[in-house]
């Protein structure tokens, strides 16, 4: 039981880095797109075009981070599984070899 628990704490914390660096890069995406427009057109409010293209983009962009963090923690979890394995294998291997 407590190691579901822990694997749900994990689990949702790593969720929860994910949406939120989601939404930080997300809006530094969409952010620069609106700051490189003001800065060559000097005109405020930004045409449709640069609206939809900074909005596509932080979508975008938050979408990469979010994959990129759960891969990152998926892959973490995968060498810290295998590495317990091979500990434990290890210990088998040395305790059959001295009895």
């Amino acid at each position: 039981m407590k190691i579901i628990i822990h694997l749900l704490k994990v689990a949702i914390g790593d969720l929860f880095k994910a949406f939120g660096l989601a939404i930080v890069y997300g809006a530094l995406a969409a952010g620069a797109v609106l700051g490189y427009d003001y800065q060559f057109r000097h005109h405020w409010p930004p045409e449709t075009s640069f609206a939809i293209l900074a909005g596509i983009l932080g979508v975008l962009v938050g979408y990469a981070s979010a994959t990129t963090v759960l891969l990152r923690a998926v892959s973490k979890t995968l060498f810290g599984a295998a590495k317990a394995v091979e500990k434990e294998a290890e210990k088998v291997v040395t305790e059959a070899t001295k009895g």
